[in-house]
């Protein structure tokens, strides 16, 4: 200690400090310089400050305790649980696109199925056409032909026979009408996909929905029934429209072959009568040859019985 500073005393922090100490540059007054328990004061402090150090190593303890367990816990809960949630909004929104997809999937199947029996339609009405144009480019085909015919007994015989094919032929079926392709109504997708939303909440907010789904699950069961009717309906169709075709066929190989039996037998008939007319003739002959002989074998006998 050495000379006197105009500083605040360190120790009561009341008196202006009459000595300066170079060693530690603290300005002491003179009360606190005449104190015999300073010592006593330092070493309390002392003790003050080890405790403090003890307390700030347990709080520095337990911020680190606790920093590690944010990180160990709270972090990697908040990743579990963010993960959890996030799966389950997935799971939510592919369970709901599902259920669109699926009732899209419905929507097109009926376009689909609808397109199917109206082409099938369209198909056999094309088939029936394609026989009739057959037809009737044959015989017109025949015609033709026959018309090129320089015999008149031929011809005549081969238009008599070509006038009941002309008259069997079938008309011309009329334009059919354009198909009808079924509506869609957005607002009634958009409705179920709300019905089916309302029906995963705890609570629904349509009273009337589980009616409603009841409505649903009864037509979607009576449209099950008339697709599968129409299905098998379809399938009987296709069975007696092969049926009707094979004995079209058979009939049309009937009728050609009746026919050609028809001019073979015209064909015979001349010779038949070239055949008649000779068999008269040999008849006439035989008979004269026979009146003669007769009349002869009378005149012998007659001869013989003047004779005896």
């Amino acid at each position: 200690m050495a000379q006197v500073s105009d500083q605040k005393c360190s120790l009561c922090d009341e008196n202006n400090g009459a000595y300066y100490c170079y060693e530690c540059q603290h300005a002491l007054c003179t009360v606190c310089r005449k104190r015999n328990d300073i010592i006593d004061v330092v070493i309390e402090e002392r003790q003050k400050a080890k405790e403090n150090i003890e307390k700030l190593k347990l709080k520095t303890e337990t911020l680190s305790s606790l920093q590690e367990k944010i990180r160990r816990e709270h972090i990697e809960n908040l990743h579990v649980e963010s993960k959890t949630c996030i799966g389950h909004i997935e799971s939510v929104s592919k369970n709901l696109q599902e259920y669109i997809t699926a009732k899209g999937s419905i929507k097109t199947s009926e376009v689909e199925d609808n397109k199917t029996t109206e082409n099938q339609k369209f198909e056999a009405f094309l088939k029936n056409t394609d026989l009739i144009q057959k037809r009737y480019v044959h015989i017109l085909s025949e015609l033709e032909n026959l018309l090129l015919e320089k015999h008149d007994i031929t011809f005549y015989s081969g238009y008599r026979s070509l006038q009941s094919d002309i008259q069997t032929l079938v008309s011309i079926p009329a334009e059919p009408l354009f198909a009808k392709v079924p509506i869609f109504e957005d607002e009634f997708l958009f409705k179920e996909v709300m019905y089916y939303m309302e029906s995963k909440m705890k609570k629904s907010l349509c009273p009337i929905c589980p009616i409603q789904k009841k409505e649903i699950e009864d037509l979607q069961a009576k449209y099950n029934i008339c697709k599968e009717t129409s299905q098998s309906l379809n399938q009987k169709c296709s069975v007696q429209k092969k049926q009707i075709e094979d004995l079209q066929s058979e009939y049309n190989i009937c009728k050609k072959t009746f026919h050609r039996d028809l001019e073979a037998k015209d064909d015979e008939i001349p010779k038949l009568s070239e055949d008649i007319k000779s068999l008269k003739r040999e008849k006439n002959t035989m008979q004269s040859t026979y009146v003669t002989t007769c009349v002869t074998n009378f005149i012998n006998v007659e001869a013989l019985k003047g004779i005896l």
